[in-house]
């Protein structure tokens, strides 16, 4: 039986066949099966965004960015992601040094708190802000997934997008309402 001639809704007896047929469908390294997973994890890495809490001119050359990542999800449906997030050993990356999701999120996250990671980088001139969600290569067995990583909402910053106690705010949410006045939050 080939998988675009469904059997009827119930048709319990094909029900073994269909279980091996989707197993063979997509167990190999096969390009639909690449875009799909690509596209899902784009738009995973897309619930994250970031808010620049404060930006100091080290010189001409430099800055200081201090910041925090932020999910769009409400907060309720927040739980459920990390708990995979952490299970799965999913990082952010942040101009190439990787950090780990802190397992005390899932404290935070159930005490009715949203996701907040902070960090700090120091930039050149020539260095955009660049932060993306990494994914670990598969652990259910498939063959040909790798590691990849996608960029979060926004990402990379311009080096000269990077300015100090400005404020600018895309698509506010009642759940992102609460970010302090000050800053620039890229959504």
């Amino acid at each position: 039986m080939a998988m675009n001639n469904l059997p009827a809704l119930d048709d319990v007896s094909q029900i073994t066949s269909m279980h091996k047929q989707t197993i063979d469908q997509f167990s190999g390294i096969t390009e639909e099966r690449e875009e799909i997973r690509t596209t899902a994890h784009a738009l995973i890495a897309a619930l994250f965004y970031i808010e620049i809490l404060d930006v100091n001119q080290l010189s001409p050359k430099s800055k200081r960015v201090k910041g925090q990542l932020m999910c769009r999800l409400e907060p309720k449906y927040q739980v459920n992601v990390f708990e995979v997030f952490l299970l799965k050993k999913y990082t952010f990356k942040i101009n190439e040094m990787e950090y780990k999701i802190p397992a005390e999120v899932m404290d935070t996250l159930r005490g009715g708190d949203v996701f907040r990671m902070e960090f700090e980088v120091i930039l050149s001139r020539s260095e955009e802000l660049s932060i993306s969600l990494q994914f670990p290569s598969s652990t259910d067995g498939l063959v040909g997934l790798a590691e990849c990583g996608h960029p979060i909402s926004r990402c990379p910053v311009p080096y000269d997008e990077l300015g100090h106690n400005e404020v600018y705010i895309e698509g506010t949410t009642e759940h992102n309402s609460q970010a302090p006045s000050y800053g620039r939050t890229y959504v």
